[in-house]
């Protein structure tokens, strides 16, 4: 006999009757559907989850490669700025080597742009200027007899140091001995050499050059010397003569003067002026009867008197004189002074 429970429910429309068994398969029914429901419904979620976590490692993938693109772009771009700004550093260095160069001052609220302007400006200013300094170099090259080339910076430098002293070393030579005509030239009326002399009537060597000049004429000093003589001679027939004695052995003699601006002992720096040219003496007309003599050797004034900075080498052609150790001499007391002895002198 099977033995059931048996639940009467009672209600004003009537009455029901369940049954035990019939009520645990009920429950069983649901509980399997119910079962078979989550785990339909856990397999859903379950594969949703596959498909999200599937999802996010895609994404995850695409981040990750758009943050090695980014990271690889940054890196490009810091190489950029690193590049930009070395070069901006060099550039201001220059810009700032330029404005140092050119002697101005860095203005820090301008730009670089403008700060470059400002310096290429003065840039080409100094060079124009450097130019101009090339071109009086290359001057005073020409004019001291130098071989001159173009050139910049330090070159120029040692060529401005090289004329200048060659410049002096020849100024030098040009103060210490006779050089150039001691009156303004209008005419040579008797050369050196043997010559009838116009008054004597007799040929005779003649000692100097006559050179044309007007009673009155300025006479000046060849070149530094001290006064030997200066006032009427009336042995040699010069009349009114001015003798000048000069370093190394040179004497010069200005004749036939009309009036003496020195007096015996003093000393006269070249172009100074010594005496008023005259016709004094055994003269047949106003002149300058002008002896250039070394050792009281008569020399030919001629290469005395155009002998200059363009013409320097035509006094080296008086041969009685020895030029290279006169030279040497000179050069030596250029490059060694003897500055006490000029203090003791002034004392």
């Amino acid at each position: 006999m099977v033995k059931n429970f048996t639940i009467t429910v009672t209600d004003p429309t009537g009455a029901k009757h369940y049954e035990f068994r019939s009520l645990v398969r009920t429950i069983l029914r649901y509980g399997v559907l119910s079962v078979l429901g989550i785990g339909i419904l856990g397999m859903l979620i379950v594969v949703g989850l596959h498909h999200s976590v599937n999802n996010l490692e895609s994404r995850k993938d695409d981040l990750n490669k758009r943050l090695t693109t980014l990271q690889e772009q940054n890196r490009v771009y810091q190489e950029k700025i690193r590049d930009k700004t070395e070069e901006f550093h060099k550039v201001h260095n220059k810009v700032a080597f330029i404005e140092s160069l050119v002697g101005i001052e860095s203005d820090q609220e301008l730009s670089l742009p403008e700060r470059m302007h400002l310096a290429t400006q003065a840039l080409n200013r100094r060079e124009l200027e450097f130019k101009k300094i090339g071109d009086r170099v290359g001057s005073l090259e020409d004019l001291i007899g130098m071989e001159n080339t173009p050139s910049t910076g330090k070159n120029l430098t040692k060529r401005l140091e090289l004329a200048s002293l060659t410049a002096t070393q020849k100024k030098s030579m040009l103060n210490t001995i006779p050089s150039g005509y001691p009156v303004k030239y209008r005419g040579i009326t008797s050369k050196f050499g043997l010559r009838f002399h116009p008054k004597r009537k007799r040929k005779a060597f003649h000692g100097g050059l006559d050179l044309r000049a007007g009673i009155g004429t300025p006479v000046h000093a060849t070149s530094d010397a001290v006064v030997e003589f200066a006032g009427e001679d009336g042995k040699s027939g010069f009349g009114v003569l001015v003798i000048l004695r000069h370093n190394f052995g040179f004497r010069t003699y200005y004749g036939h003067l009309n009036k003496v601006k020195v007096k015996s002992g003093d000393f006269v720096k070249k172009g100074q002026l010594v005496a008023l040219s005259g016709n004094s003496g055994l003269s047949s007309g106003p002149h300058l009867h002008y002896e250039v003599r070394f050792l009281h050797t008569s020399l030919n004034p001629i290469n005395f008197v155009r002998w200059g900075m363009k013409n320097y080498n035509v006094v080296f052609k008086e041969k009685r004189v020895k030029w290279r150790s006169l030279v040497s001499l000179v050069n030596q007391r250029l490059t060694n002074p003897a500055p006490q002895s000029l203090q003791l002198a002034l004392k």
